[in-house]
């Protein structure tokens, strides 16, 4: 069996070679194929013999992540049908869309003809949609649109991807902005640029599958995260938190922030019992975060964990300073209802402000 899987590859591999020298020659002019230029020939003859080979070699090296269905692929397509077709048989979605230039005329028949006539898709689940490239907002309503479409048809959340490939780089730029607002994957055929046929070399074909931004680096949700920290409603902060962990590829942040959201909602809740498991919390984050944070902020938590330690364990001169600190806070952020509750002479008895509670902010320092 292993020796029949031996000369099965090989003849494979002599196969996929001798229509590599074939496609060499017609970028030479040594050959012709169909109509067009030297490198719309080649491209031609790619797509009718080599096209399928080189799809099947770089589903193998696929992500093992990756959605095992693609509901809606959306092709920024330009010139050049290649990398719309290899991009449609590597992920195999249930209906594509191009979103064309001005340009895109034959490159729409040459997709339609390997998609639809000879790739297996359904007429009624092919779409090519015309765009103005400069428009971001024109690319942002077609995308927008097919998506809508799709959900309705699935009724369901939908697997989707922006291929950002083919068409002028502007509209490479929209659609990438498109996808960062409807939260949509980003896909990009890349391969090894052979210089005689102008192209990438066949069987070098790969397909980057790119998460949304967001998810990715999470700026904006970290924002959001820290505006509710800020305000002092640390449950959502810490649920919010507590989700970028799971999807940044840098989540040592978010991670501190959750850890301190819940070591925070504790103190507030005076949930004794919660404490002493959130004050480890926050010590183990802490060591993976201290580069991000200014010494003075470090200072600070290392100070409040100490004198959590003292509250968790009963001290009530701790107690008291904790019901001056949180009268402090919540004139602070206009809760006086609450402030009311916590008057009291302490905090001119132990000297300590409230500026303690919000060392999630003075984190960001290290940053800046």
């Amino acid at each position: 069996m292993r020796g029949g899987g031996r000369v099965v590859e090989s003849t494979y591999d002599a196969e996929v070679e001798l229509h590599l020298l074939h496609m060499r020659k017609i970028s030479e002019g040594l050959e012709t194929y169909r109509g067009g230029n030297k490198y719309e020939q080649a491209t031609y003859y790619y797509l009718d013999y080599l096209v399928d080979a080189c799809a099947e070699r770089a589903r193998v090296h696929l992500p093992p992540e990756r959605p095992l269905e693609v509901d809606l692929l959306i092709c920024m397509t330009g010139l050049s049908p290649r990398p719309v077709v290899l991009a449609f048989k590597i992920l195999r979605p249930k209906r594509l869309v191009l979103i064309t230039s001005d340009d895109a005329h034959e490159s729409i028949n040459i997709i339609h003809d390997h998609v639809v006539m000879g790739g297996g898709l359904r007429g009624a689940d092919f779409s090519a949609r015309p765009c103005v490239s400069t428009d971001p907002l024109d690319i942002y309503r077609i995308v927008r649109e097919e998506v809508d479409i799709v959900a309705r048809r699935t009724g369901r959340p939908i697997t989707a991807y922006i291929d950002i490939t083919g068409g002028r780089k502007v509209m490479g730029a929209s659609a990438a902005l498109a996808a960062w607002q409807l939260n949509l994957g980003l896909s990009y055929v890349d391969g090894d640029y052979d210089g005689t046929l102008k192209q990438a070399l066949p069987g070098s074909d790969r397909i980057l599958l790119l998460d949304n931004p967001t998810s990715i680096f999470g700026e904006q949700e970290m924002d959001i995260a820290e505006q509710a920290f800020a305000s002092g409603n640390f449950e959502v902060a810490g649920s919010r938190f507590d989700d970028l962990v799971d999807r940044l590829v840098q989540p040592a942040r978010p991670r501190f922030m959750g850890a301190l959201s819940a070591l925070y909602r504790a103190w507030f809740d005076l949930d004794r019992e919660a404490l002493p498991g959130a004050i480890n919390r926050v010590r183990a984050a802490l060591s993976l975060v201290r580069r991000e944070l200014s010494d003075a902020a470090i200072h600070t938590v290392y100070a409040q964990l100490e004198y959590l330690d003292e509250l968790a364990s009963g001290n009530r001169r701790a107690l008291l300073l904790t019901f001056s600190l949180l009268d402090d806070h919540y004139r602070h952020v206009g809760r006086h209802d609450f402030a009311a509750l916590f008057q009291g002479g302490a905090q001119s008895h132990f000297g300590c402000s409230c500026g303690v509670l919000r060392v999630g902010v003075q984190a960001q320092e290290g940053q800046e």
